[in-house]
């Protein structure tokens, strides 16, 4: 009887196993980001205080076998309580460093507070900046320059992602 009951179950076994095995993944972006001061995805700036200025470099990588042709760089800034609109920052100050492709060395500092490329999203501040192309496995580094305006005290946090369109 008890032969009987383990070749049972074997049989149930084999009959759940397949030739095949099929795995899904999703890939969410094709371009890669980080902080160039820390080489990682969060960096951890000194405390400063309301109208102070405060700086960070970032790095986007094209990690596509493709060109990807004008995506925008997708800035959040978020105190924490909702409260964020576009006038927390009276300055930003952005710089592309591939502005007219490689070895170029005159790449204008932009300044992007009042070209409207700031807008209010779940009470965040969301700055939609466009940038050019980046060729295949391409690098390109952003320094920010960003000053606040008069705010009130509080942990910000900064979050920027690449969108293709």
């Amino acid at each position: 009887m008890a032969l009987f009951a383990i070749a049972f179950v074997t049989a149930a076994v084999i009959n759940e196993l397949s030739d095949k095995a099929i795995v899904e993944i999703d890939v969410t972006n094709a371009m890669g980001i980080e902080f160039l001061e820390s080489g990682s995805s969060t960096l951890l700036l000194t405390p400063t205080t309301a109208m102070s200025t405060f700086e960070f470099g970032l790095l986007v990588e094209n990690y596509a076998n493709n060109e990807i042709i004008a995506p925008f760089l997708k800035v959040t800034l978020d105190d924490g309580v909702g409260t964020t609109t576009c006038s927390d920052l009276t300055s930003v100050k952005f710089t592309d460093t591939w502005c007219h492709g490689y070895e170029s060395n005159d790449c204008p500092e932009q300044e992007l507070i009042g070209l409207g490329l700031c807008s209010v999203s779940e009470g965040k501040a969301v700055y939609t900046i466009p940038t050019e192309k980046y060729l295949v496995e391409q690098s390109t580094e952003y320094p920010i320059i960003a000053t606040f305006g008069n705010v009130e005290e509080n942990t910000y946090t900064l979050e920027a992602e690449m969108i293709i369109a």
